[in-house]
């Protein structure tokens, strides 16, 4: 769900004596609608990526909203990617004042679905090149991009194939409205349409949108992205080439191909995927790369799940379910003699950093001071400034979660964390100032790692507290002491070893790894 737990759902947890609390706790989160903001997070970052030219022109908060409605309604994962690949209607604004909601009130329909098509828009319309190179990676982890300009003697996919899918997208365009003296595009699929030139003269732009051809072809390219004049028919990965009525659009018909269950690609590719979400690398890795040349690690368990999963009419939580209440999953993180290499296997689970966004939610939860300045900054004006700032100081990409991004900044930023964040507020349950430092350390370690010291950690931290306190005693007992001026809306600045070993706890590799 993006976050790591609460100390009072770690406690629960571990006081609860009912053998099928692990599956109730699982169950207990898919339910929650964490889950869905969580896993539309991780796909909007895929789906909308930074590079893309028109990524500022995305309604990023509405279009993740819409993911995680899908995520939480239990819509199945085909039925999510066919509105995707087939979206139509207009863009809703990406801003929230009057002139834009009077904007997205006149142009209907709206479907901010269509950010998916929108996104690979250049050159006045959605790129059909483009658009295929997504949907193959992403949807059935097929990688024929390099097939768009040549064919490579050991390569599956030949040229022909790349264009020959690209041919589903070829008759998408913009039916250009204007609003406010303002050309607005609605992403559509004509069945006929002349061919368009727009110039920009005063930016040295033009642009070329070619004729809705009669029949369903595309005119291929060469390497140099010049059209060629050889028009390539429309046909699907598998090399079937389907008939298509001209008065109906394409991409349903490549939809409907592409989520059937007996599809090669579809169940497989959001399986590998998921397993390599959930457990740091999947059965073929990269995970948008599971070519012939690429096996898997484990071809029969993969089979497996993934025939469950379209059995399941792809019910994203099902397998979710089949993947977490596994022996597998539960696996702990640190290895024994003999494993501690393994990378393939599965033998221990992977350490994955968390995402900046996990890592936001996660010391909203660990630090009630953190949280307090998370609220009184959304509270400003410019309120999304410091989550904007964080999330980017932090940022770890696309890339697998096994791979540390994060630099000499971010650890700095987070040890020089003012005392705002570090203070004796920090501790949820500090206690009685005359209560054993051992329970005291315990109740820390709950609250910031999940889990109680070792037996070696507990002795270290109880005598660094009892020093501590030792040394605050003699330095607050001398003549001259005087204990700091409290200061309005400034942190309690009164010294405390067990705010020093929370420091530590937040500090360590232990907590920005999936604690």
């Amino acid at each position: 769900t993006g976050r790591a737990p609460s100390y009072a759902e770690t406690v629960q947890f571990l006081e609860d004596q009912d053998k099928g609390k692990r599956a109730k706790l699982i169950d207990d989160r898919l339910a929650s609608d964490e889950f869905g903001r969580h896993f539309a997070i991780y796909w909007h970052k895929l789906l909308i990526p930074k590079s893309a030219g028109a990524y500022r022109r995305i309604p990023h908060d509405k279009f993740r909203s819409w993911l995680a409605a899908g995520f939480n309604d239990d819509r199945g994962w085909d039925s999510i990617v066919t509105d995707l690949v087939t979206a139509e209607g207009y863009l809703p604004s990406n801003q929230d004042n009057e002139l834009s909601r009077k904007k997205d009130a006149k142009l209907q329909p709206q479907n901010v679905a269509t950010a998916f098509i929108n996104v690979h828009n250049t050159e006045g319309r959605p790129q059909p090149k483009g658009i295929i190179t997504s949907v193959s990676r992403l949807f059935m982890a097929q990688s024929i991009e390099c097939a768009q300009c040549h064919n490579h003697p050991l390569a599956k996919w030949r040229k022909t194939d790349f264009w020959a899918a690209a041919a589903f997208f070829e008759r998408v365009r913009f039916q250009k409205a204007v609003f406010e003296d303002t050309s607005i595009g609605r992403l559509m699929e004509p069945i006929e349409g002349k061919a368009l030139e727009y110039k920009d003269e005063g930016k040295g732009r033009f642009s070329f949108v070619p004729a809705i051809y009669d029949e369903p072809v595309i005119d291929m390219e060469n390497a140099n992205g010049k059209r060629t004049g050889r028009m390539i028919r429309s046909r699907y990965l598998d090399r079937s080439v389907p008939e298509l009525d001209t008065s109906k659009p394409y991409r349903s018909e490549f939809a409907r191909w592409m989520t059937a269950p007996e599809n090669p690609y579809f169940a497989r590719a959001y399986t590998n995927r998921l397993w390599g979400q959930l457990l740091g690398r999947g059965f073929v890795e990269p995970v948008d790369d599971m070519s012939e040349d690429n096996p898997p690690s484990h071809p029969q368990l993969l089979a497996e799940l993934a025939a469950e999963f379209s059995g399941s009419e792809y019910d994203i939580k099902h397998l979710i379910r089949c993947i977490c209440n596994s022996k597998t999953y539960q696996r702990s993180s640190e290895p024994v003699s003999g494993n501690e290499k393994d990378v393939k296997l599965f033998s221990h689970q992977a350490l994955k950093q968390l995402t900046e966004e996990q890592l936001f939610a996660t010391l909203q939860i660990t630090l009630p001071t953190f949280a307090a300045e998370v609220k009184r900054q959304r509270e400003d004006k410019n309120g999304h400034l410091f989550e904007r700032y964080f999330l980017e100081t932090y940022e770890t990409g696309t890339g697998p979660a096994t791979e540390f991004t994060r630099g000499l900044q971010q650890a700095l930023r987070t040890m020089n964390g003012d005392g705002k964040l570090f203070n004796r507020n920090a501790i949820l349950h500090r206690g009685s100032s005359d209560e054993e430092p051992a329970a005291v350390l315990r109740r820390i370690y709950l609250q910031v790692l999940n889990r109680p010291p070792t037996a070696a950690e507990s002795a270290r931290m109880t005598e660094f507290v009892k020093t501590g306190i030792a040394e605050i005693k003699a330095l607050t007992s001398q003549e001259k002491y005087r204990p700091p001026t409290p200061r309005k809306d400034q942190p309690d600045q009164t010294p405390d070893p067990y705010a020093d070993v929370l420091w530590v706890l937040v500090n360590s590799g232990e907590y920005i790894f999936n604690h």
